[in-house]
């Protein structure tokens, strides 16, 4: 179950990562933010009461990590990831980002002593190593070429920032038994707590009145339902029910669901891009036979 989860919610993310491109193009990060988990939250409490799903009984430490969670993972972490796709593009800012299940792992090994086996290891370098092979292909984007110093501080900070908020979910997750909708709504609200804050402190980022506002809020709506509603529910159920490591591992295959996404918009895929995704794959299917099951 955890697995499935985590491969969906790749998908998902992967089909939002060409909206927000699009959309950072028009918003600031801490902006782009703010709208698409707002509207998450609603989402997610709306659903809960059509589930009727109580308020759990958390307790204050286990609340603690998961707004922590949050805070770490969505509100910084998103917000880097948003300005480093501004400034590097989205394949090299998804090869950084293919360095947060090494360091959820590291962090999981050394606060929650999870341990996998050998195999399950070899088949989480495999995925990294294919997803790497994916995305670093150089990119014919105009204005590309050169790495921007910033842009690579901001994607490297989201990596880290994301596998230490999985590891704090992870950790509250399997510690207090929270349903995963409550879960992915108090991370969503511990994001948004530390997103305002900068946003008030952020110069030159009040919206303009020439900006389509009504156009711009439906396409973040459609966008926050199926990544950051969908997906990072999912991704609880993915952080419950699997190691950090391995759910991490495979969350990140989304540059290998951008593949035929590009190919129906008409974009010609080379020799390279589909091997690294085979070669991912197979990391992929090593990691789920060799995998401890929960």
């Amino acid at each position: 179950m955890g697995m499935g989860a985590a491969l969906m919610a790749a998908c998902l993310w992967a089909f939002a990562s060409i909206v927000y491109g699009r959309l950072g193009q028009v918003l600031s990060p801490l902006w782009l933010n703010l709208l698409k988990g707002g509207m998450a939250i609603a989402m997610l409490l709306v659903s809960a009461c059509c589930l009727g799903q109580p308020w759990p009984q958390i307790p204050g430490l286990n609340l603690l990590m998961l707004l922590g969670s949050g805070a770490f993972g969505i509100g910084l972490g998103d917000t880097a990831y948003f300005g480093a796709i501004n400034r590097l593009g989205a394949r090299r800012c998804l090869l950084l980002k293919a360095l947060s299940p090494a360091v959820g792992s590291l962090l999981s090994w050394l606060w929650l002593q999870e341990a996998l086996s050998g195999l399950a290891i070899l088949g989480m370098a495999i995925t990294i190593f294919g997803i790497t092979w994916v995305v670093s292909e150089r990119s014919r984007e105009p204005g590309r070429s050169n790495v921007d110093a910033i842009g690579l501080g901001l994607g490297l900070a989201a990596a880290v920032l994301e596998g230490l908020g999985a590891v704090l979910a992870h950790g509250a997750l399997i510690q207090s038994g929270v349903d995963p909708l409550w879960s992915a709504t108090i991370r969503l609200v511990g994001g948004m707590a530390i997103v305002v804050p900068l946003l008030l402190y952020e110069t030159g980022s009040a919206p303009q009145e020439k900006k389509p506002w009504p156009k711009l809020l439906l396409i973040i709506a459609v966008a926050s339902f199926f990544s950051t509603f969908l997906g990072l529910w999912l991704q609880q159920i993915a952080l419950k029910y699997s190691p950090t490591g391995i759910a991490q591992t495979l969350g990140a295959t989304s540059p290998l669901f951008v593949l035929p996404m590009a190919r129906l918009m008409g974009e010609r895929l080379s020799g390279r891009a589909i091997l690294g995704a085979v070669v991912a794959l197979i990391g992929v299917a090593i990691l789920v036979l060799y995998s401890p099951h929960e």
